[in-house]
């Protein structure tokens, strides 16, 4: 009986150790897996597919895809590899929305999640860890992830360098105002009131990027515009760092807190728009 006891007791420990050796050996080759090209493909159209092998099968043939890419993969084997500046597009055409929620995917618990709902793309936000955990991608009607470590170390930083510049404004907003006019029979068009209110960060840069802008001189102040969004500036080298108003959709900035937001976000951008001179042209007499 104790010898079968001993055998018994033999038997579960190697089962047990057997087991731990592959979770750890799943574990591993999971983290060390890699991303790499089919072939000599490159991301020349802005995205590829590749393989997301481990690297013990990478060899003296293999193109690797770095960071210079945003790689994601899907629950098998199989990778897609974006440019950086496809996913900034994708996203810089879409809005965005963030919102808390449980985590079904990996199970992180409640995370906050920053999502662009025309681009299927987001990000999970832990907030106790106080990380982006993971990003995600709906393209070609497959869910791609990038991958996850329990270091915190993961290609989630592609996405988020993609973005870097932009990431922190998602929840951003700026103070507004819009002025109501009421038409009087006896005085003719008179202000009611007017009325304040919130704009989205996102929603101008969606629109001071994806229209191009125009510079022109105009009395004392430099306007940059497109058809939805105007930036008002003063003429001068003091005022290479200032604004007067912003001017979107029928709404005006000129809260200076507001603006200050919008100088750090923008002010870099409008100094590499050239300006001309509001010359008016006649026509042929």
């Amino acid at each position: 009986m104790r010898n079968l006891l001993i055998i018994a007791l033999g038997f579960f420990f190697l089962v047990a150790c057997n087991n731990e050796n592959n979770k750890k050996t799943d574990y591993e080759q999971y983290v060390q897996n890699e991303f790499v090209f089919n072939g000599r493909d490159t991301c020349v159209y802005d995205f590829t597919y590749g393989k997301y092998i481990p690297s013990v099968q990478i060899d003296s043939t293999s193109n690797l895809a770095t960071a210079k890419y945003v790689r994601y993969h899907d629950y098998d084997t199989t990778a897609i590899i974006f440019s950086k500046n496809y996913i900034v597009n994708l996203c810089l055409s879409s809005r965005c929305v963030t919102q808390e929620k449980q985590d079904t995917i990996f199970g992180y618990g409640k995370v906050k999640e920053i999502y662009f709902p025309e681009a299927y793309l987001g990000f999970a936000y832990d907030e106790f860890e106080e990380m982006i955990v993971y990003s995600f991608i709906n393209f070609a009607d497959d869910l791609w992830f990038t991958d996850i470590s329990t270091d915190g170390l993961s290609v989630t930083s592609d996405v988020e360098t993609a973005l870097w510049n932009y990431l922190p404004f998602t929840s951003d907003s700026v103070l507004a105002t819009v002025k109501i006019y009421n038409l009087d029979e006896k005085n003719g068009v008179q202000l009611d009131h007017t009325k304040n209110v919130e704009l989205a960060v996102w929603d101008l840069m969606r629109s001071f990027f994806q229209y191009p802008m125009y510079g022109i001189k105009k009395d004392n102040f430099i306007v940059y515009s497109n058809e939805h969004i105007t930036f008002v500036r003063p003429y001068g080298p003091e005022g290479w760092n200032n604004l007067s108003s912003v001017f979107f959709y029928g709404y005006t900035i000129e809260d200076e807190t507001s603006l200050e937001l919008l100088k750090t976000l923008f002010m870099n951008e409008l100094k590499k728009i050239p300006v001309t001179d509001d010359v008016f042209i006649s026509g042929p007499e």
